[in-house]
């Protein structure tokens, strides 16, 4: 049995933010580029494309799924990068996955809200109180989560795959008797004969089997 991927609750929701991004899309902060209808058994993939200019620079962006009854769903972002910046985030469905409604987390650090023209600054120092990846902006959005239903998600590989295809050559032997009559049939089709050796009797010398030359490639 697999070991089942867990990961601790962090309470985003919970947080304080400048900006609560109320756009099923965030256009102007995370693009969502893709999004499921619902969460199906297995891994679902979510995709954003974050604004270039209105988060702040290096800052992190903070992902937090939690199901029905306010557990947090397993999630992982791939280490895969689609043309244009977009990122992929996986999305973790097991068989006992609370169904029903669950909500999808997104914050980061803004450096202006939109609507407003406010400029929010900050700084790379951890300690400041305007640290870059203390988040200011929140978006939200829901989903169903459908854990018996088959998935039709994209597949997508991380790694690159290969196949590498040789062909290897070898004679085809058939024993038909071996006291009396030994038949070598090689993989051109040609029959070779030996008769009457037996080598549990003295006196009696091995067969001498000649390959065809096209045979050896010779």
């Amino acid at each position: 049995m697999a070991l089942r991927k867990k990961v601790s609750y962090t309470g985003l929701k919970d947080l304080p933010y400048d900006i609560v991004d109320t756009d099923s899309l965030s256009l102007d902060y995370f693009r969502i580029i893709d999004f499921p209808d619902n969460l199906q058994a297995g891994k679902n993939l979510i995709k954003i494309r974050s604004h270039p200019e209105n988060f702040a620079n290096g800052s992190e962006i903070y992902i937090e799924i939690l199901d029905f009854n306010g557990d947090p769903i397993y999630y992982e972002p791939l280490n895969y990068l689609e043309p244009g910046g977009t990122r992929v985030i996986s999305i973790y469905i097991y068989p006992d996955t609370a169904p029903g409604g669950a909500m999808v987390y997104l914050a980061g650090r803004a450096t202006r809200n939109v609507d407003t023209g406010e400029s929010y600054k900050y700084s790379t120092d951890s300690n400041n109180i305007n640290f870059r990846n203390i988040p200011n902006l929140l978006w939200q959005r829901p989903v169903t989560v459908e854990p018996t239903r088959a998935n039709n998600s994209e597949i997508i590989f991380t790694n690159t795959v290969g196949v590498t295809i040789s062909e290897n050559i070898q004679p085809y032997y058939e024993l038909i008797n071996y006291t009396n009559l030994t038949t070598v049939m090689t993989s051109n089709g040609a029959t070779l004969n030996a008769s009457q050796y037996n080598p549990t009797s003295p006196g009696t010398d091995p067969p001498i089997i000649y390959y065809p030359n096209n045979l050896l490639g010779l």
